[in-house]
């Protein structure tokens, strides 16, 4: 008995060793990870290349960069939700010019919030409301737009919060609104769908509707409900597949072949990190900037003791997925900005790797190019929120410095 106990044992360490161990779960595959990556912990060393803008850059002014993109000729392409444009920067980190403008004319986008690479070649922005993809190329000639889902043509308001492209398809992450019977009311859809080039739907990955009641006067905004995988929470890697972590508290990966077929489930043992009373301060404030935004409308809001698992994911030119966690921006050792969980193309947790350059990863966003740079953005959480409507520094604090741009290689 003894024997067989110790070799159980060691037979579970191997499995946790491996990176995970292959479960069929209602016929669907889980690939479930222990704690701890295989390979251990990496560091991946960052080598500046250039940067730009920042309180030292006389020449360059961010608004409020929250999307890169790179081309096989080196050129970083920076979205500037603030400043509706597209600001494209050589390899050597000189600005070359600007694509698009505000307005609402033939190539102009008002507060795009995304962008990609189109299956034409061209570059695709994404304006969140009214909901549309801008088409323009890379010498900022218009190339038309694209309404996902046919937007009021299909019976509804459409709200997008993110793109990409997968092969000849775009997917998409939004919602579609619709006033409810009653007319006292929304019915409202999030989804995560692919469409071809004239918008229509080829496939949905994930979709969750909620009902929004206004004329009982006491709505309540809860987060836990309200949670979809917007926001960098999905991604579409090389082989078409589409990954997205649907659950806000669990960690789990749900990865689809791109006729939106479940292919797979990727879980890692995980403890939730728990909100600080500084983290639950920045909650409160978003949540007063929330109930702003319904007009005067009573709205209670509630939200959860834990973070999210997931804070966002990337999938590699080779099939990797990197997933940051919310232990992976704080508490950091000095000199690391972030710490990813990397698991292999079949789902193995293979190791951890701590991304070494300057920056705060719960104020600083990085950001991964499919070249394989590293692009830190300095201040974007603050921006961010302020570009929200969170207000401007408060009585007493000091203004935020210029948002600066640092484009890293991998030493």
């Amino acid at each position: 008995m003894r024997k067989l106990l110790l070799m159980t044992v060691l037979l579970l360490s191997a499995v946790a060793a491996s990176g995970g161990e292959f479960v069929s779960v209602d016929g669907t595959t889980h690939v479930k990870n222990g704690a701890e990556p295989a390979q251990g912990v990496k560091d991946l060393e960052m080598v500046e290349q250039w940067r730009a803008g920042g309180a030292d850059d006389e020449e360059v002014f961010f608004g409020v960069v929250t999307q890169v993109e790179s081309d096989t000729d080196g050129n970083l392409y920076l979205l500037d939700t603030q400043l509706s444009q597209v600001m494209v920067f050589d390899a050597d980190g000189a600005m070359t010019g600007t694509l698009s403008r505000p307005g609402e004319g033939p190539g102009e986008v008002n507060i795009p919030a995304d962008m990609c690479f189109m299956p034409d070649g061209s570059l695709g922005l994404m304006q969140s409301f009214p909901g549309k993809v801008v088409k323009v190329s890379l010498d900022d000639s218009p190339m038309g737009n694209l309404v996902p889902g046919g937007g009021p043509a299909a019976g509804g308001f459409l709200l997008m919060r993110d793109i990409n492209s997968s092969g000849d398809q775009l997917v998409g992450c939004g919602e579609m609104i619709r006033p409810n019977e009653a007319q006292t009311g929304q019915t409202r859809t999030a989804f995560l769908s692919a469409f071809d080039a004239d918008g229509n739907k080829t496939a949905t990955f994930l979709e969750k509707s909620r009902e929004w009641e206004f004329a009982s006067g006491n709505f309540t905004w809860d987060e836990a409900v309200e949670y979809f995988v917007h926001y960098r929470k999905w991604d579409t890697g090389p082989d078409g597949r589409i990954y997205a972590a649907p659950s806000r508290d669990d960690y789990e990966i749900h990865v689809w072949k791109p006729d939106g077929t479940l292919d797979r489930i990727i879980e890692r043992e995980y403890e939730r990190w728990v909100r600080t009373d500084e983290e639950n301060e920045l909650v409160d404030k978003a949540m007063e900037n929330l109930k702003r935004q319904f007009g005067g409308i009573p709205v209670e809001t509630k939200v959860s003791e834990f973070a999210e698992a997931v804070n966002s994911l990337f999938v590699s030119p080779d099939n990797e997925l990197w997933v940051l966690t919310n232990h992976g921006i704080r508490d950091l050792p000095e000199g690391v900005m972030n710490i990813y969980d990397v698991f292999d193309a079949e789902g193995h947790y293979d190791r951890q790797v701590k991304i070494k350059c300057d920056g705060n990863g719960e104020q600083d966003a990085l950001m991964f190019t499919r070249d394989g740079r590293v692009v830190v953005v300095t201040g974007f959480m603050d921006a961010v929120t302020a570009l929200q409507g969170g207000g401007a520094a408060e009585e007493g604090e000091e203004e935020a410095e210029p948002m600066e741009v640092i484009c890293y290689s991998v030493k």
